[in-house]
């Protein structure tokens, strides 16, 4: 019952932000990407239970010539044992047992520099922030800071992409209870470094985009390993405005899930 609950909330959520994020887009003559996806992620993270994701996403992303504006409204589901896990939007310590609501909202700007040379990247360069939106267990409470940049150039029906930033990362209040106790625990987090590549080739008159990204982030906590994870992915076109994403990952450390799965439906308002 209460997963309908925060999925209707959630679409009804989508239809206002859609509505308007859509009379933006024709006022302002700009492309405007509505996607909603889940993400399925499970773990052992070097512990004894097992740590169960879902993660539910509503994205608006608004282009506006060489600007990109994005927002993220997420739905959260996590089940299992407490560990530390590197959750969608960052760190989290999770719950024993299991809790579900809305995540950490998180709003992302770029521009993208053209290149200034023949063969040279588009370099495109940004932020993102996590605001501490999440229900208790979901998130950290505190906001996050990632400036970032990223690199890419399209030969022929090949696109690599080069990217790195450095994540500031807001201090986490948790809550344990002990022989009927409360404790309420601090746990601080260390700023670090991410970086990510991949590689996409679009094929069959470009309505099929394969491709490969691997995602490396610097350890968030004292002794814990750097989390790295790779991502094969389809793009699939299947009509002028509709996309479908779909992809797994495979963690190579304890920091991330073992294994996962997601699709993710997009639809653009293009002027």
């Amino acid at each position: 019952l209460a997963v309908r609950r925060c999925l209707r909330r959630a679409r009804a959520v989508a239809a206002q932000l859609a509505l308007l994020a859509g009379l933006a887009s024709r006022a302002l003559a700009a492309d405007l990407d509505v996607s909603l996806a889940t993400h399925y992620s499970t773990g052992d993270y070097d512990g004894t239970d097992s740590v169960d994701i879902l993660y539910v996403p509503l994205i608006a992303k608004l282009e506006i010539d060489a600007w990109m504006l994005k927002l993220v409204l997420p739905f959260l589901r996590i089940s299992g044992g407490t560990t530390t896990v590197e959750g969608p939007g960052g760190p989290i310590v999770t719950p024993a047992g299991t809790e579900e609501g809305f995540g950490d909202i998180i709003a992302e700007s770029t521009y993208t520099f053209d290149p200034f040379a023949r063969y040279a990247p588009f370099i495109e360069v940004g932020g993102r922030v996590k605001f501490p939106t999440a229900e208790d267990g979901l998130g950290t409470g505190e906001f996050d800071f990632t400036p970032e940049i990223e690199l890419s150039r399209t030969f022929g029906r090949w696109t690599p992409y080069l990217g790195g930033g450095f994540r500031v990362l807001g201090d986490s209040t948790y809550t344990i209870v002990r022989d009927h106790h409360v404790i309420r625990r601090q746990l601080n987090y260390r700023d670090g470094f991410v970086a990510n590549a991949g590689l996409t080739w679009r094929v069959a008159n470009e309505l099929l985009e394969p491709g490969m990204f691997v995602y490396w982030k610097q350890a968030a906590s004292s002794g814990a390993d750097d989390a790295v994870e790779a991502l094969p992915v389809l793009r699939i076109r299947f009509a002028q405005a509709w996309t479908l994403d779909s992809y797994v990952s495979v963690g190579f450390t304890d920091s991330v899930p073992d294994v996962g799965t997601g699709v993710q439906l997009h639809y653009v308002i293009s002027n």
